[in-house]
């Protein structure tokens, strides 16, 4: 039986729905947090969204994004819509970020600002 991976975050979020499922340090002692039941609503509207925007099961999707809760909902966004997700650093060059996309050869690119220009 094959699973998709997002369908975990769904099994956590009905288990532990209070519990935190993913933490990032602001600064100064400040941290930013959802529990696995936000994430997991998060996750499912953004999953919606790409899917709406022509994501389909097995498209290749490029993700440059900085560590942090941002990155985590949409890896498992893109999960639960059923691409195939290629995880490429944003802060490796554009001569890298240029050669890396053009060997993985995405059809779709989700990506902060700084990527996409």
């Amino acid at each position: 039986m094959t699973q998709n991976v997002g369908e975990l975050l769904t099994g956590a979020a009905q288990r532990w729905p209070d519990h935190p499922a993913v933490a990032e340090p602001l600064g100064r002692g400040s941290w930013r947090s959802l529990t696995f039941d936000q994430l997991e609503t998060e996750c499912n509207s953004i999953a919606g969204g790409l899917v709406q925007r022509g994501v389909a099961p097995g498209m290749r999707v490029a993700l440059l994004v900085p560590p942090g809760i941002d990155f985590v909902t949409l890896v498992f966004a893109l999960f639960k819509s059923g691409a195939v997700v290629i995880l490429i650093d944003p802060g490796i060059g554009r001569k890298n970020l240029v050669r890396c996309l053009a060997e993985a050869k995405p059809s779709g690119f989700v990506g902060i600002a700084k990527a996409q220009l």
